[in-house]
């Protein structure tokens, strides 16, 4: 019976002695944030653009546009930034590039456009390099004009879109 015992408690005493040289351990979590070169927006990053007034003669047909204003957002960057955009807004549910007018007036809407890209109309939720290698101080230039999307009823024309700059 004693070499019983002994078989039989001798390793459950082993294995209480080694429970006992258990340290507590726990996580170490690193963070940390990489950034590239830079660019700041010169003065405020809001702006409002106004189109003015037009006779709905002068959008005679959908797909017509009038009244194009520019945009110049001013830039101080570091030299040799990579500057990419991305406009955000609401769109007419079958053109991409026109915002929803929430104003008054129907049957028109507004698109911002590109003209460094030959007026290319901007397509709402997309980004693009507008600047591939940048100066110290540089402008980003967009302009916005009135789209006619349907039979226009007279009334205001508001439209808000949100930008978003990021560089690399």
């Amino acid at each position: 019976m004693n070499m019983f015992l002994r078989l039989f408690f001798l390793p459950l005493l082993l294995l209480a002695i080694a429970s006992l040289a258990e340290a507590d351990g726990g996580n170490i979590h690193i963070t940390g944030n990489l950034t590239a070169q830079s660019c700041t927006v010169d003065g405020a990053t809001d702006f409002t653009l106004s189109l003015g007034t037009v006779d709905r003669a002068d959008l005679p047909s959908v797909g017509s546009t009038a009244n194009q204003v520019g945009l110049n957002i001013p830039l101080s960057c570091i030299s040799g930034t990579k500057v990419i955009i991305q406009i955000d807004g609401t769109s007419v549910s079958d053109n991409n590039t026109v915002m929803v007018n929430t104003g008054t007036a129907e049957g028109v809407g507004t698109q911002l456009l590109e003209p460094n890209n030959n007026n290319r109309p901007v397509p709402l939720g997309s980004s693009w390099t507008i600047i591939e290698n940048s100066q110290t101080s540089e402008v980003i230039t967009l302009g916005a004009r009135f789209y006619r999307t349907g039979d226009v009823v007279p009334g205001t024309v508001n439209a808000t879109a949100t930008y978003t700059l990021s560089y690399e």
